[in-house]
């Protein structure tokens, strides 16, 4: 599922406090959420605001403070991108096949006795007459293909989000 569904994680270390850090992340005006000693669920306070949920447990070790953090693709994200897919390939699509056999239809007159009077050569020669009237390749590949092609946008949008977000936390919560 890790493989599917973007999931970045990452420990940062810093000789400061728990509540040093619990500060300078109250302080920082980049991001919102609910931030406590244990811990903190956070998101990003503008573009790209609902794309990536940032989960952080604080865990005191000597002479140092280990934060580990995890990022994952927000739920409602996840849920509105599912909704769309169910959208998608529940109505959209095929209602397009639909509509495509009755525009993109020819007229075909395939006879089932042929006149060496073989039945299955000309079952097998209607059977391949029969796609003459359905939608064209490319346009097929359109209504199939668009979404796997906007997933893998939003994939690789979160991978350079989750980049950016690990160099900024590093900083804030080692105090640079």
């Amino acid at each position: 599922m890790n493989k599917i569904i973007p999931l970045d994680s990452f420990t940062v270390l810093t000789s400061d406090t728990a509540d040093e850090i619990l500060q300078r992340l109250r302080q920082c005006l980049f991001y919102q959420g609910t931030i406590s000693e244990q811990g903190f669920k956070i998101t990003r306070n503008y573009y790209r605001a609902g794309l990536t949920l940032i989960q952080g447990r604080f865990e005191a070790q000597s002479h140092q403070t280990a934060v580990h953090i995890k990022m994952s693709i927000h739920p409602m994200f996840i849920a509105s991108l599912g909704f769309l897919f169910l959208f998608w390939y529940g109505i959209a699509v095929p209602n397009a096949f639909e509509s495509a056999t009755y525009i993109y239809a020819q007229p075909q007159h395939v006879s089932i006795y042929s006149s060496d009077g073989n039945v299955v050569s000309s079952a097998i020669k209607s059977v391949a007459e029969a796609t003459k009237g359905t939608m064209p390749t490319h346009l097929a590949a359109m209504y199939l293909g668009l979404p796997i092609v906007m997933l893998m946008i939003f994939w690789v949008a979160f991978r350079a989000d989750a980049k950016r977000i690990r160099r900024e936390l590093s900083h804030i919560i080692q105090g640079k």
